[in-house]
């Protein structure tokens, strides 16, 4: 029911984020402590009633203790990444223009639990590869692509440069299919989905083309012969 409350804009769901911030009379009576310094930035997935190993995920033994707060988010499922519930409630999220959900303290506790693999998987699998594909591209078109007639060595380098490209954009290119099985027809919508289909799949023109020999004096005579 979440994500489709969500995506109604139901203005009772604002309400609804502000009473799910619940305190057990066990976390009530915590209010000295040092909370343990983790990626998690204070923040564990935890049962209502805590038992001695939750406790110390959450606090750390201290010399000097501090006024502290608990509370648990009470909306089951959202944090986990295996949950059908979870994925649709964050889908929810990213088509909602309602700013106002994302001040909920509700809210931005469960995206900092999330942030660190989602981070880490934007780095792995996007970031890194696309600097990678950006620099041999470069690399490529501006020296490796005008050497590839010096030499059989540099025409070989060329071939080589090119076969990875075609890795690189088949890369990207999957990527972007799995985009559009997940969004459907929503996919097609942005136009950011354009620009980033637009240059692999030109790769994929403009090499085959290349062995060819359209754009060097090898592919000379074909053309004249075909004028």
């Amino acid at each position: 029911m979440l994500p489709v409350i969500i995506e109604e804009g139901l203005p009772s769901f604002v309400d609804y984020l502000d009473s799910r911030l619940q305190q057990t009379s066990q976390i009530v009576k915590l209010k000295k402590g040092c909370i343990r310094v983790s990626n998690t930035t204070g923040i564990s997935v935890a049962p209502f009633w805590l038992l001695p190993r939750d406790m110390q995920k959450i606090l750390q033994p201290a010399p000097i203790e501090q006024e502290i707060r608990l509370e648990f988010v009470d909306i089951p499922n959202i944090h986990c990444y295996d949950s059908e519930m979870g994925d649709n409630f964050f889908a929810a999220l990213a088509g909602t223009d309602e700013m106002e959900i994302f001040e909920k303290k509700a809210i931005k506790r469960v995206i900092e639990l999330k942030w660190p693999l989602t981070r880490e998987y934007t780095i792995k699998r996007l970031f890194f590869p696309f600097v990678l594909f950006l620099s041999y591209y470069l690399i490529y078109m501006n020296w490796i692509f005008y050497m590839r007639e010096e030499s059989n060595t540099w025409m070989w380098i060329n071939y080589g440069s090119q076969f990875i490209l075609l890795l690189l954009s088949y890369y990207f290119i999957s990527l972007e299919a799995e985009q559009l099985k997940n969004e459907g027809i929503n996919y097609l919508k942005s136009i950011w989905n354009y620009l980033d289909l637009c240059p692999p799949i030109l790769l994929f023109v403009f090499i085959p083309l290349a062995i060819l020999g359209v754009f060097d004096n090898r592919g000379a005579p074909t053309l004249e012969a075909s004028l």
